[in-house]
């Protein structure tokens, strides 16, 4: 495939670097909290080369209790949700490359919700994240579009071609290696809260707005799965926040539930989704406003775990 020509430095492209650059800070962020935490509880008959984690924190026997529990619970899910993208990656792609688009377009949202829903640590697997996930507007120059939004734009808007057939193929191949990586990858408490305050971020600033998806319209599933995502993570955080500030914790799970509460209006059938074409101006309001509240209780989940 061609490399793609320079662009002219928009603001939507701007804003789509500084939520790459955040994201990378939050790793940053998480390794160097990670090392710290690890440094204050190591003894002396401590793993003196303890294998890095997969987000770049260290994963050792200083954890606690609490704080096993917590990232062996979440690990669990990445795993089991990874496992769940291959398997849905592999009919979507079988969908494109038989050209039957509308099987690939019902299937769309539905497989790509796996990785959304691992979107919390998705940094911490480097380049395979924007190579599965990244839109047209984020790409650096002389990189190539590819991944499911490549193949969003095909189906709903250019039409499948056959270059779409190689696009897919890599996907699958991106996915499966994903998934691989998945199976050894360790995180901190830190690791979580803090990638799931970011993705927060990224759904205010992408998936409410219906920029995500602009071809498919399907910005509601990747809300739910980011959702699912975080509070997931938070979930097997809340001991530790509890311990740590039982009146957050609960703050934490009040504006989970009303913020699902809210989306839960746009619920079609068991599993289905509104298209974001379908919203009106005040149910994205409400969104964003049951977004924000929760987003900014769980702000304070880092602290409370450090």
């Amino acid at each position: 495939m061609p490399l793609l020509p320079a662009r002219r430095v928009t603001p939507r492209r701007l804003a789509s670097r500084r939520l790459a650059s955040r994201r990378l800070a939050v790793v940053a962020t998480a390794t160097m909290a990670g090392a710290a935490l690890l440094s204050a509880c190591s003894t002396s008959s401590a793993d003196p080369n303890p294998a890095p984690s997969a987000s770049g924190t260290t994963a050792g026997p200083t954890q606690s209790a609490q704080a096993r529990k917590a990232t062996s619970t979440y690990q669990r899910y990445v795993k089991a949700e990874a496992a769940a993208l291959v398997t849905g990656t592999e009919q979507f792609v079988a969908a494109v490359k038989a050209g039957d688009t509308s099987r690939a377009k019902a299937l769309y949202p539905t497989a790509r919700s796996h990785f959304e829903r691992i979107e919390p640590v998705a940094a911490s697997f480097g380049d395979l994240d924007p190579r599965i996930d990244g839109r047209e507007d984020g790409l650096e120059e002389g990189e190539t579009f590819g991944g499911y939004h490549r193949l969003e734009k095909d189906l709903w808007r250019t039409g499948l071609t056959a270059e779409s057939s190689r696009v897919a193929d890599q996907l699958l191949a991106d996915v499966e290696l994903l998934a691989k990586e998945a199976q050894g990858a360790t995180f901190q408490p830190i690791d979580l809260a803090n990638g799931s305050k970011a993705l927060l971020d990224e759904m205010a600033s992408g998936k409410v707005t219906g920029e995500e998806e602009r071809y498919s319209h399907t910005d509601l599933y990747d809300f739910a799965a980011n959702l699912d995502g975080c509070t997931t993570a938070l979930a097997a955080l809340t001991p530790m926040i509890t311990a740590s500030d039982p009146t957050l914790a609960a703050t934490i799970a009040d504006r989970q539930k009303a913020l699902e509460k809210v989306l839960a209006q746009h619920r079609t059938g068991r599993d289905g989704w509104q298209s974001y074409t379908a919203l009106t101006d005040r149910d994205v309001k409400e969104l964003s406003a049951a977004l924000d509240a929760y987003s900014e209780a769980a702000a304070q989940a880092a602290a409370a775990v450090a």
